[in-house]
């Protein structure tokens, strides 16, 4: 096990679009894959518990989380250099991907003018959402294909689109069990998971359809079933065979439980 420490500037409400000698008029030409992580603040409104064959599934909303965004997806991985390459005073920056040459130029350029070491640094955001939870996972693999694909599922019966929900896995120390969360990113909520439990055996079914029925029949998975642009990070956690295992022992029936009382400060 290890570990990195990385300072983190909180940002709320902002957009910050990449301005450059270049222009282009694609959206995604120059667009990084950067490495999101996230964990629960303890403190939420409350919901509903569920059994969905021997895993347990929580619907709770108003769900504090903190997401940090700790730079390139690549270094991340390889446990390189986190943070981007920011002056905190003038607010000039560098790609976490720029040559050694060109990062040490800059540092020592912001030094002698600013006045203050550059650090790498990242960014995180605190946000309130209402969350479907799958917990204990055995892995990020179960716990990822799994819910990818009830996602894509909700897509087709909800009629949505697959950005309206957002996946976050939150994992546990010193084990391989995971919990993931499918959460709605929008203010106040959409309602949309309210639907996705109302409607859960039609959603498990539009899943199950989805990661059996590859055109492909891929071994693991291919853009033809779990694979597209936003789940680049983790595309290597996905496999359709894994999920349709779980569909295929869990079913589509959720059995309520208990109601989780609210956790507040």
């Amino acid at each position: 096990m290890g570990a990195q420490t990385i300072p983190a500037v909180p940002i709320c409400d902002v957009s910050l679009p990449h301005n450059s000698m270049i222009s282009d008029d694609e959206d995604y030409r120059f667009q990084l894959s950067v490495a999101v992580y996230g964990y629960e603040q303890h403190q939420h409104g409350g919901g509903k518990q569920y059994l969905w064959g021997d895993r347990v599934v929580s619907h709770r909303t108003g769900v504090r989380l903190r997401l940090v965004n700790v730079g390139a997806h690549s270094q991340a991985r390889t446990g390189g250099r986190l943070g981007y390459p920011i002056c905190l005073v003038c607010g000039q920056s560098r790609s976490p991907l720029a040559s050694q040459a060109d990062l040490q130029a800059f540092e020592t350029d912001h030094r002698q003018r600013c006045g203050r070491v550059v650090e790498p640094v990242g960014f995180y955001a605190d946000i309130t959402a209402d969350a479907v939870s799958l917990e204990n996972a055995v892995d990020r693999q179960e716990a990822y294909s799994v819910m990818e694909a009830l996602r894509m599922g909700a897509s087709e019966v909800l009629d949505m689109e697959i950005e309206d929900l957002q996946l976050l896995a939150v994992p546990q120390a010193g084990v391989r069990q995971v919990n993931l969360l499918l959460y709605d990113p929008m203010p106040g909520g959409s309602g949309i998971l309210d639907q996705m439990i109302a409607r859960w055996p039609e959603v498990v079914v539009a899943a199950q359809r989805i990661v059996e029925e590859c055109p492909s029949q891929c071994q693991s998975a291919c853009v033809d079933c779990l694979l597209h642009f936003r789940n680049s990070y983790y595309h290597r956690r996905l496999n359709r065979l894994t999920a349709l295992d779980r569909f295929d022992s869990w079913h589509g029936t959720l059995m309520f439980t208990h109601d989780i009382p609210s956790r507040l400060p």
